[in-house]
């Protein structure tokens, strides 16, 4: 997660991440959620337990806890 930096700068880290280790397997702390439409698999959390994992496109379709 980088809460200190600006958009471009998130999406300037995130596409070097995307292209340095392509082949593998990255943990990504987000909040925002453009940062997560951009993996393969997210988690969702709340209150510290797991209480989904999928491809961000079929959770954003499943309810709102991934946009809180």
């Amino acid at each position: 997660t980088l809460p200190s930096v600006d958009l471009e700068t998130e999406d300037l880290v995130r596409q070097l991440i995307h292209t340095e280790f392509k082949d593998s397997t990255v943990l990504w702390l987000a909040q925002n959620p453009f940062t997560v439409k951009h993996t393969d698999r997210l988690l969702v959390l709340n209150k510290g337990q797991a209480v989904n994992f999928d491809a961000p496109a079929t959770l954003l379709q499943q309810g709102p806890l991934i946009s809180q």
